[in-house]
């Protein structure tokens, strides 16, 4: 009796622990992509360049990415904030992990470019530090959703009202 009353306290306890980091994923998430897609949407033409420097996909599809991406971070990022975080979190991971997969295939062809996440021209070279991003956040928003044994459902206010309340309590 005693044994599966300590068993669901640590369950609680990991699940509240997991529920601060991925409200604190979603919210950096949330902004980043935010960020980068009004810097996308600000210059499209740059952003183009950047898809195409990867020398992943067609010239005749890159015109399409660079319109799609930036839509589709900043829907992500607004459902984050505002929709489903569950759903939303496993969705911005994985595209975070795209982004890893990407950079990484561009470091080891050996393409020396600026990654283009975050700026239109310029911008930081891709490396360790650039991949280790998109990775690290992808993982851990991952990790915080399977780790959190109750369901995370609701919105972002709606986890962080759940989690703030069981802290004071």
């Amino acid at each position: 009796m005693e044994s599966s009353n300590n068993h669901e306290q640590q369950v609680a306890g990991r699940s509240s622990w997991a529920a601060y980091v991925l409200l604190i994923c979603a919210a950096i998430t949330a902004f980043a992509f935010a960020k980068s897609a009004f810097v996308h949407i600000a210059n499209p033409y740059q952003f183009l360049r950047s898809i195409d420097a990867y020398r992943l996909v067609p010239m005749t599809i890159t015109p399409y990415l660079a319109y799609a991406i930036p839509v589709l971070q900043m829907f992500l990022s607004l459902g984050l904030m505002f929709g489903d975080l569950k759903r939303y979190a496993i969705a911005s991971a994985s595209l975070l992990l795209l982004f890893s997969v990407v950079q990484a295939s561009a470091m080891f062809r050996g393409i020396d470019m600026s990654c283009g996440c975050f700026s239109s021209s310029g911008g930081e070279r891709i490396g360790l530090a650039t991949l280790s991003v998109p990775l690290g956040l992808g993982l851990t928003l991952l990790a915080a959703v399977v780790c959190h044994r109750q369901a995370v459902t609701g919105s972002f206010q709606q986890v962080f009202y759940k989690a703030f309340a069981r802290c004071v309590s």
